[in-house]
């Protein structure tokens, strides 16, 4: 008995087929740095795809919307993230991070030695204790290579750290070598929220969590200006834009050319529009709450924000 197979199985095996192809070229290595600042609501999750390929996760949001960014903007063949870094350990930075760490294969988890008395926080830290992936506590001037691009720590300073924290020797060796450690403190978590200095050629972005101006009081004030990028093309707006967010001082010397603001619809009266207004001076603001995720493209000496 012969079977007849109808020409449109034929057709429609052709278009799956070519479907599949378009997806896997699509999400290939093109040269180029890609920066998505996903749209999570009130909180922060930048997704990074580097040249090589290889993936950064800076913060995950105050929910699981990241999965969606990550869905829509990860090769979906793709299950391992390089780093994944936690700026400072507030829910609208991490929450997300906790079903990350859970769906996908991380190679190094990357934060600052402060804990935070919540469930969420008890959560991270025990996925990760699970998982037995590598912890770091990097400090200013302590660099990530992904091959052509560097990312390196502005803040927060080791010495001011262990000042900060009374870290003993013994703590200070745990940070070190990596061990799961999360020291309590009174002082406010966002002084301790990670910079992260990102460079690709002429290219520079400049993530900053929600270190906002006491911590660039900061960093004057123990010299590491120099530090920071001058006339720079990308920065995430710390804070959310808030009205403490930034100094006249800070704006001044980046001069950036395109500020992000990651902020939600219930936003607590961010951003302000003052500190629009001084970010506007230098360049175009974009916010996620308005134009959603937001995908920078850079091939290390031009830039474009993609439409």
């Amino acid at each position: 008995m012969k079977i007849k197979i109808s020409p449109l199985y034929f057709v429609f095996g052709v278009i799956i087929g070519v479907g599949l192809l378009y997806g896997v070229f699509g999400f290939l290595p093109d040269g180029k740095l890609h920066i998505f600042f996903c749209d999570v609501g009130q909180g922060d999750a930048i997704y990074v795809r580097m040249p090589s390929g290889a993936d950064l996760l800076v913060d995950g949001g105050p929910n699981n919307t990241v999965l969606g960014c990550l869905g829509r903007h990860m090769p979906f063949y793709d299950r391992t993230i390089d780093v994944v870094a936690l700026t400072h350990p507030q829910k609208d930075h991490l929450f997300g991070l906790i079903e990350v760490v859970k769906r996908y294969t991380v190679k190094y988890f990357v934060t600052v030695p402060v804990a935070n008395p919540t469930e969420t926080y008890k959560d991270i830290k025990k996925t990760l204790e699970t998982k037995n992936i590598p912890l770091k506590y990097p400090t200013a001037g302590t660099r990530i290579d992904f091959s052509r691009v560097s990312v390196e720590v502005v803040w927060p300073q080791s010495q001011w750290l262990n000042q900060t924290l009374s870290l003993n020797n013994m703590e200070v060796n745990k940070m070190r070598q990596g061990e799961v450690l999360g020291v309590s403190t009174d002082r406010d978590l966002n002084l301790f929220s990670l910079y992260l200095h990102l460079n690709y050629g002429q290219f520079d972005l400049l993530l900053t969590g929600d270190g906002d101006s006491p911590v660039q009081s900061l960093i004057w004030q123990l010299g590491l200006e120099t530090r920071l990028p001058r006339n720079l093309e990308v920065l995430k707006v710390p804070h959310h834009g808030s009205k403490t967010g930034m100094t006249d001082e800070f704006i001044n010397l980046l001069r950036p050319k395109l500020s992000v603001i990651e902020v939600g619809k219930n936003n607590y009266g961010h951003p302000n529009q003052e500190i629009i207004s001084k970010l506007k001076r230098w360049g175009k603001v974009m916010r996620s709450d308005k134009e959603g995720d937001i995908e920078v493209v850079s091939d290390g000496e031009s830039w474009f924000v993609k439409r």
